[in-house]
């Protein structure tokens, strides 16, 4: 029996890290968030001095740009090195989430969680951005569940808080999107009056410390921010209070009105599922990363394990007890619309982990024959969307550049149109970085080649016959190829190379 489990382990892991490996190095693309990171890398890589609060924006740090540093010191700087930061990161996370079930005595969960992952769309597609909301967010999550693992067996209690403390603060300082569910966990936590021992106070108030230089960064930086800093300082003063002095957070809070309290926000969650579910189906994100979708008839086939096991669940009349563990991911779903003015799917790369976490241990909760076929569909339904309509129409490199819209959210695939081509083109053309003018317009193309011109840009001969001011935009949902003129020059259905000065 245990070697079944072990053969069952090694596989699903085995399969995460091919499909992740394939799908974050193979398919072309490379995203402006990506060049810009991985530039950041190449400067911590050479040994230049960066601001530790500093970041693409004021609500994100470099923290997550180590990693492919650290990687780009060993094996070169270009876009597969980058990428195989994220799939490691990815991996070590997943690892950690499942040594952190097994010391919580959910061996199954964790042996089965590692094939969850590898065939949920969502996840896979969300983890191809190997930038700070994604592929860095596995790691940290990782990082704080083992020690939160750590903490509910009470071994090791200052390394379980140190790995505690280095996981969020990580997490939360890459992006601030992470904060929404940590501020869930502690609410939960909070509600059922388990924060009381010592460490786990101080564990509380190391972090909040820790997070109030990184929100004052964002109203310094970022005028239109202020309030929000202001808000954040003041929640995290209120935190520290309530966990220095608990006989305050008792008298004026007691646990039934916190119960009470935290039905709000929950309640809340729970009506932006809707979305969420959007979101999590994976197809969202197929046209934020391809602009179509080639089979429509796979829409919702996701769904379909999710409603087995939750059939399952019903019959065997299992009930959640717990109102604040039920509560967890409706609240940070609830924080993460009411942090970000664009709720894109990447933000909510943690609550997929927590879904795929709570399918794994639902799949090992049930018989034998039934998590079998559970499992087969599982596989079948990842191994469809991903292979016919995301990995396929992209190695083919028939992504066009689209807008789409649902209710308030709004997402384009200008970011992932492939550009080897493109670079390929302007080096036959004698072309270089440096002749390619970018004051006027952007298109998703400068982020990238910050990295891509590094080691990934073919052999050229100057002088560039295009000039020495090329301007470059895709094209926006085209049917038919655009002809050549004089003064611009078109590569592929995707890219106009503008010789002129009117673009």
């Amino acid at each position: 029996m245990v070697l079944c489990r072990l053969i069952l382990f090694f596989f699903s892991l085995a399969a995460l890290i091919i499909v992740h490996s394939i799908y974050l190095q193979k398919v072309p693309g490379f995203q402006m968030d990506e060049g810009l990171l991985g530039d950041t890398a190449n400067r911590i890589a050479s040994g230049e001095s960066i601001p530790f609060l500093e970041g693409m924006v004021s609500y994100t740090t470099w923290i997550c740009s180590y990693v492919p540093a650290v990687l780009f010191k060993w094996l070169g700087v270009n876009q597969v090195v980058y990428r195989m930061s994220g799939v490691i990161e990815v991996v070590l996370g997943v690892l950690l989430i499942s040594l952190a079930l097994f010391l919580v005595n959910q061996k199954k969960t964790a042996i089965i969680l590692p094939g969850v992952i590898a065939f949920f769309p969502a996840l896979v597609i969300n983890q191809r951005w190997v930038v700070e909301a994604c592929t860095f967010f596995v790691l940290c999550a990782g990082i704080a569940a083992l020690g939160l693992s750590l903490k509910y067996r009470g071994k090791f209690p200052w390394l379980s808080s140190f790995l505690v403390i280095v996981g969020t603060c990580a997490g939360i300082h890459s992006h601030i999107v992470f904060l929404a569910p940590v501020i869930s966990l502690y609410l939960c936590l909070i509600t059922s009056g388990k924060i009381t021992r010592l460490e786990d106070r101080l564990t509380v108030l190391c972090i909040c410390v820790l997070q109030i230089p990184f929100f004052l960064k964002i109203g310094k930086l970022e005028r239109s921010a202020e309030l929000q800093s202001i808000f954040l300082i003041s929640a995290d003063i209120a935190i520290i209070l309530f966990t220095l002095f608990p006989q305050f957070l008792n008298r004026i809070l007691p646990l039934l009105l916190r119960e009470k309290l935290l039905m709000v926000p929950t309640a809340l969650g729970c009506i932006l599922f809707v979305p969420f579910l959007l979101f999590m189906e994976g197809h969202w994100l197929v046209m934020f990363s391809v602009g179509f979708i080639d089979y429509s008839f796979l829409i919702g086939l996701t769904f379909i394990p999710f409603g087995i096991v939750l059939f399952d669940l019903l019959k065997s009349r299992w009930r959640l007890r717990s109102l604040p563990l039920s509560s967890f991911l409706p609240v940070a779903i609830f924080l993460v619309y009411a942090m970000v003015i664009k709720a894109g799917p990447r933000y909510f790369e943690v609550m997929f982990l927590y879904v795929a976490v709570a399918l794994a241990w639902a799949m090992s909760r049930m018989k034998q024959k039934k998590a079998i076929l559970v499992g087969i569909l599982w596989v079948t339904q990842g191994s469809l969307i991903l292979g016919l309509n995301y990995f396929k129409p992209s190695v083919e490199e028939r992504q066009i550049d689209k807008i789409f819209y649902f209710w308030r959210w709004r997402d384009g695939s200008g970011g992932f149109l492939p550009k080897a081509h493109l670079l390929k083109r302007l080096a036959d053309e004698g072309c270089s970085y440096l002749n390619i003018d970018f004051r006027e317009r952007d298109d998703n193309t400068h982020g990238a080649f910050r990295i891509l011109k590094i080691n990934d840009w073919p052999p050229f001969v100057p002088p560039c016959r295009l000039g020495n001011r090329i301007k470059i935009r895709s094209r926006s949902d085209f049917d038919s190829p655009e002809p050549s003129r004089p003064g611009r020059v078109v590569e592929g259905p995707y890219w106009i190379i503008d010789t002129t000065n009117d673009l």
